[in-house]
Order: structure tokens, then C-alpha cells, then sequence
């Protein structure tokens, strides 16, 4: 996935959070994005399509749904679209920052016995 792709999701994934599930309109996201027209947006929307990341009613307005995974189900929506935002600020990968989480916290609590 570009950069622009994660910068993309990540903005629709937190308008669908904030805004009960409607989702932001082309020209929000072009704007969003810093994108001079609604094309660009066009094309990031189907290439997210192409892999499996959004589903879109072709021919309705705000009709994008990011298609839940594994890592959604795990930490949620919310917690969800911060790690978005934090591994497309770093350049790290989900996984690593999640790995390190985990070895801090078991660092710092144990298994009981």
C-alpha cells in the first residue's frame, strides 16, 4: 500500500468513527489529502477496492465501508485507526508496534503463575 493509500484510509477509517459511520465525501477527502482535484481520490479509492481495504456502492454518495480485519478486531476502531496513524507518521509496520506493546507490557506485569 503508497503512502497515499495509508493516509487515505486512515482519514476515512477516523471520519467513520466520528461521524457515526457516514462517510466523508470526495471532495472532503481531496481536501483532506491536499489533492488539487476529485481524479486523485478516484483513483486511491480503487486501488483500496482492488485490495480488499474499502467496499464502495458504486453510484451513491458516501457508500465507502473499510472492511474490517484481524487488527480492527483485536484493539477496535478507535485504538485501530491511531496505529494507522502512528506507523504512516514512523514508517514502522502494525505488527512491530504491537510486538513492542506487548513486551513492555509483559515487562512490567508478569504472567502469574
Amino acid at each position: 500500500m503508497t503512502r497515499r493509500q495509508q493516509e487515505l484510509l486512515a482519514y476515512i477509517s477516523g471520519y467513520l468513527t466520528a461521524h457515526d459511520g457516514v462517510a466523508p465525501s470526495l471532495d472532503e477527502m481531496t481536501a483532506a489529502l491536499g489533492l488539487a482535484s476529485k481524479s486523485g481520490i478516484s483513483r486511491l479509492l480503487w486501488a483500496l477496492e482492488g485490495q480488499d481495504k474499502i467496499r464502495r456502492t458504486h453510484n451513491r454518495a458516501r457508500s465507502i465501508e473499510v472492511i474490517i480485519n484481524k487488527k480492527m478486531h483485536m484493539v477496535g476502531p478507535e485504538m485501530s485507526a491511531r496505529l494507522d496513524e502512528y506507523c504512516l507518521a514512523t514508517g514502522e509496520p502494525p505488527a512491530a508496534i504491537i510486538t513492542a506493546a506487548f513486551l513492555d507490557y509483559f515487562a512490567c506485569h508478569p504472567v502469574p503463575k
